[in-house]
């Protein structure tokens, strides 16, 4: 399954997996639970669902949970437009900072 980070984070919760039924040829009762965290991280996850009858035989299966971040970057600083006849009055960029709900890699802004 596929979801979104929830706004502004990084990670999404109340993500709702849907439901696993299990079996068994006994006709017994049948335990089904999963291992999922209640908050998951951007990238794929594995949930591992677990059927289990009174005699402790068990089934598993694994289900992907991938959340995606599409929230853009925010970019603040920018200078205006301008024109220079020599590059010494190039101005500094250190004063262009960028922010991302999901912060990745070293953190710098590529000039």
């Amino acid at each position: 399954m596929f979801t979104n980070t929830d706004l502004g984070r990084c990670t999404v919760s109340n993500v709702v997996l849907g439901a696993a039924t299990g079996s068994d040829t006994s006709g017994g009762h049948v335990t089904v639970i999963n291992d999922a965290p209640a908050t998951f991280p951007t990238g794929t996850n594995a949930v591992v669902w677990t059927a289990t009858d009174g005699c402790g035989n068990s089934s598993s299966c694994t289900q992907q949970v991938i959340v995606v971040d599409t929230e853009p970057p925010t970019i603040s600083g920018c200078p205006t437009n301008l024109t220079v006849s020599c590059v010494s009055n190039v101005p500094d960029s250190s004063s262009v900072t960028a922010t991302d709900n999901c912060q990745r890699g070293d953190g710098e802004l590529a000039q």
